[in-house]
C-alpha cells in the first residue's frame, strides 16, 4: 500500500501539477493586468482552480466511488474547454493530455476513447474560428 504523500507525488500527479501551472503561468504572463476589466478571465481563474481540484479528487480521494471519480474527470475536460473559449487561445488545450490519462485509468479503452473524442471535438468547434 502506497503512503498518502507518495500518492500526491506520484509520476501521473507531479506531470499534472507541472502541467497545470505551466498553464496558468503562461496566463498570467501574458496578459497586461490580469482579471482587470475582463470578467471570463475571472471565470477562467475559477475554472482552473477547480481543474486542479478536481484533478486531485479523481486521483486522491480514496473515499469516492469509480462513478464519481469518472464524473470529476468528464467535470475536467469540460473545464478545460471552458478555460480554452475564455482565453480565446488553447494553451489550456494541453490539460486534455492530463484528462486522457485519467479516462485510461478509469474506463475501458473505447470508452476513454470515446470521451477523448467528444473532448477534440469540442476543442475543435472552439478553434475553427482561429484557424479559419
Amino acid at each position: 500500500m502506497h503512503s498518502s504523500a507518495g500518492r500526491w507525488f506520484s509520476p501521473l500527479n507531479l506531470a499534472a501539477y507541472i502541467t497545470w501551472l505551466a498553464v496558468l503561468l503562461q496566463l498570467l504572463t501574458s496578459l497586461p493586468s490580469p482579471l482587470a476589466g475582463r470578467p471570463l478571465l475571472g471565470l477562467l481563474a475559477l475554472a482552473l482552480m477547480v481543474v486542479l481540484f478536481t484533478l486531485v479528487s479523481a486521483t486522491e480521494a480514496e473515499w469516492l466511488t469509480q462513478a464519481r471519480r469518472r464524473a470529476l474527470v468528464v467535470t475536467q475536460a469540460g473545464l478545460v474547454l471552458l478555460a480554452i473559449w475564455a482565453t480565446g487561445r488553447g494553451n489550456a488545450a494541453i490539460l486534455l493530455i492530463i484528462v486522457a490519462a485519467q479516462a485510461m485509468a478509469l474506463w475501458p479503452w473505447r470508452s476513454a476513447l470515446m470521451l477523448m473524442l467528444l473532448a477534440n471535438l469540442g476543442l475543435f468547434a472552439l478553434w475553427q474560428p482561429l484557424i479559419g
